[in-house]
């Protein structure tokens, strides 16, 4: 990221306070090219009583439980969803329609 971001006359100061500015925005766009290859948008009817009610959403990234730590970074730069791991798999989900919306935002 520092080597990024153009030389100044206005001084260190500057481009310090414009990597931690641009640092959000950096992520997210990485965020956006890495979710393009590793996540989807889920969507799914519920049942009760064998009746399709309503449907639910869902954001998810699978990875190998290897790379679970990748996960819990997203989710805390994002401050939404969940990690959880099973087995051989790790999964970060966001299904709250109040995650969901912010999340949206990002793409």
């Amino acid at each position: 990221i520092i080597s990024s971001v153009p030389n100044s006359d206005l001084g260190e100061k500057f481009v310090q306070k414009q990597i931690i500015s641009d640092s959000v925005n950096y992520f997210h766009q990485w965020f956006v090219g890495f979710s393009d290859g590793e996540a989807m948008f889920h969507i799914s009817m519920n049942l009760k009583n064998n009746k399709l009610t309503y449907p639910s959403f869902t954001f998810q990234i699978c990875l190998h439980k290897d790379d679970s730590e990748l996960l819990y970074c997203i989710q805390n730069r994002l401050n939404l969803g969940r990690v959880s791991v099973y087995d051989q798999i790790a999964k970060y989900n966001v299904s709250s329609k109040e995650e969901l919306l912010q999340l949206i935002k990002i793409f």
